[in-house]
């Protein structure tokens, strides 16, 4: 199946559902350069953004039998790197 054209919400579903790493894939592929804009803003460093961004992606699979999304894909994942920022910085 091709994901290129297929919502978010519909990606995360076939995640949750079917444990679909393609669509995984294409989630990350979506929104990595993105997040990693916003993790560079709250820590200051490349690296540590980079682990962020990739902790919050790690999480995100890890419990996606159990995480519901109901707005937007992005302002989930980017209160997910927030939060851990936050951890960083203190």
């Amino acid at each position: 199946m091709k994901y290129k054209s297929t919502s978010d919400k519909e990606l995360w579903e076939r995640c949750r559902q079917y444990d679909d790493q393609k669509a995984f894939s294409e989630i990350f592929r979506r929104h990595t350069p993105q997040m990693l804009r916003i993790a560079s803003r709250y820590v200051k460093d490349k690296m540590v953004a980079e682990e962020l961004v990739m902790d919050c992606f790690f999480n995100l699979w890890d419990k996606r039998e159990r995480t519901v999304i109901n707005g937007k894909f992005l302002n989930y994942l980017s209160r997910c790197v927030y939060h851990s920022g936050q951890i960083i910085k203190e």
